[in-house]
């Protein structure tokens, strides 16, 4: 089976990767040409080869290779098959979790919807679940009562991002997005957490 590198302008044999993968050293030299995202899709193109993504939240398999440093690779028995694992790249992501109540701007005025943001708020900060207020006021259709999920930088739109990112623990605030005619009441319903997020070459060995 015969791998061509564009990068290096040569081939390596499954045999001669194999060894390769024996000395870290050598990895090295490898996998530090591939710095981009560009170059590590060459890498994930490659026959028996594929770049996969573990975070906090996947712990069984995290705990296996959270250990490793960047270049340095761990063999792992998976369904009756062999994979060497090399870590590429490690990074530090923020996460955030908040509730809404969406106000389409397309189907009411501004200032309808400023004047029924104000109760909304009111309401719930004189004991009225969000929940409940949700399930009032809501116009669209999620089916979580607002609940968003975890969500990651560069997930959301960036004025609703920051807004949930700046607030703390419990508090309520609205969110206008003008340019699309979205306005928010918000709760922040975590605090901001961080994750790791370890991107590692699998390639698949023939033993």
């Amino acid at each position: 089976m015969f791998f061509s590198i564009s990068s290096f302008g040569q081939g390596i044999q499954w045999s001669e990767w194999k060894t390769v993968l024996k000395d870290t050293t050598e990895i090295k030299l490898i996998l530090d040409r591939f710095k981009t995202a560009d170059s590590l899709t060459v890498l994930s193109d490659l026959t028996n080869n594929e770049l996969v993504t573990f975070d906090d939240k996947n712990p069984s398999k995290v705990n296996e290779l959270r250990d490793l440093e960047r270049f340095e690779y761990l063999t792992v028995a998976e369904e009756d098959e062999i994979y060497v694992y090399c870590l590429i790249d490690i990074k530090a992501t923020s996460e955030y979790r908040a509730s809404y109540i969406y106000l389409d701007g397309t189907k009411l005025k501004k200032p309808v919807i400023d004047s029924i943001r104000p109760i909304i708020i009111e309401k719930f900060k004189t004991g009225t679940s969000f929940e409940d207020l949700n399930e009032k006021y809501n116009m669209d259709p999620n089916p979580n009562k607002g609940d968003l999920g975890w969500f990651k930088d560069g997930q959301m739109m960036p004025e609703f991002e920051k807004a949930v990112r700046e607030h703390k623990l419990n508090e309520i605030f609205s969110v206008d997005i003008p340019e699309r005619n979205w306005y928010y009441v918000t709760l922040k319903t975590f605090d901001n957490k961080k994750n790791k997020e370890r991107t590692y070459l699998k390639i698949k060995s023939s033993s």
